[in-house]
């Protein structure tokens, strides 16, 4: 949703590195956009199915030569157990009510298979931004937990992204809407940041430097929650 250059490019090098952990070649993508996931890891010879609502991004898609559904989850209608890999980028914060569509992915994931997911962090960093993507809510570690528990997942790796990002995103995203300034809330941190080459130049090299920090010792906070959950065995779905 907060679809920077820079920022797009180090969330996928997180993926990657999630997904490669695990030795995951495959993976059906759900909300997929326009495609920015997707067909960056088609061209990394990954094997990715796209599930996405809006006509214009699953033709985008489409035309790239991903395989792709334009419709929702349950459009879909897999089998039990059958999908190999889950992954949602920046899609649970959209949804009014996300437990449904975890529950569909409990039921057709593999048993051995893994969900990889981003959310936004901190509702004490609620800007317009927010309002205008259409999120319903920013998570908390705690809180994606919760909701991932209760639909029968556990998460196995968490790790933050972005944590240079967060000033910023205070500054001129949170600190502004909390003074009902609006308008100079930065309406994507783009307006700023994307015609200027050298501004993105400097944070896509401090968030370089912040990823191979990021190997070596966790962030103890970020912009951007990437957790890998595998499903509970002593769990069933209800209904």
């Amino acid at each position: 949703s907060e679809n920077q250059g820079f920022w797009a490019q180090a969330r996928l090098v997180a993926i990657k590195r999630a997904m490669n952990g695990n030795r995951a070649t495959q993976m059906v993508e759900v909300g997929a956009g326009g495609g920015a996931v997707c067909i960056a890891l088609t061209q990394d010879n990954f094997s990715i199915f796209a599930i996405e609502p809006h006509l214009n991004g699953a033709m985008t898609i489409a035309k790239s030569g991903v395989p792709v559904l334009a419709g929702f989850l349950h459009d879909a209608d897999f089998p039990d157990g059958s999908v190999p890999n889950y992954g949602t980028f920046d899609v649970l914060e959209h949804l009014p009510e996300p437990d449904e569509m975890l529950q569909e992915m409990f039921r057709t994931l593999d048993d051995d298979g893994h969900l990889y997911l981003t959310v936004p962090v901190g509702q004490w960093l609620w800007g317009s931004l927010d309002d205008t993507l259409g999120h319903q809510q920013r998570f908390s570690k705690k809180g994606m937990r919760g909701l991932l528990e209760r639909n029968g997942f556990v998460p196995e790796h968490e790790e933050f992204l972005f944590l240079s990002l967060v000033p910023l995103a205070w500054l001129t995203r949170a600190l502004p809407y909390k003074l009902r300034r609006r308008e100079s809330t930065v309406e994507g941190i783009s307006d700023q940041l994307a015609p200027n080459k050298i501004v993105d130049y400097i944070t896509g090299f401090i968030l370089k430097i912040e990823a191979k920090i990021s190997r070596l010792i966790r962030l103890p906070y970020g912009l951007t929650l990437l957790v890998v959950a595998r499903k509970s065995s002593i769990y069933e779905v209800s209904g």
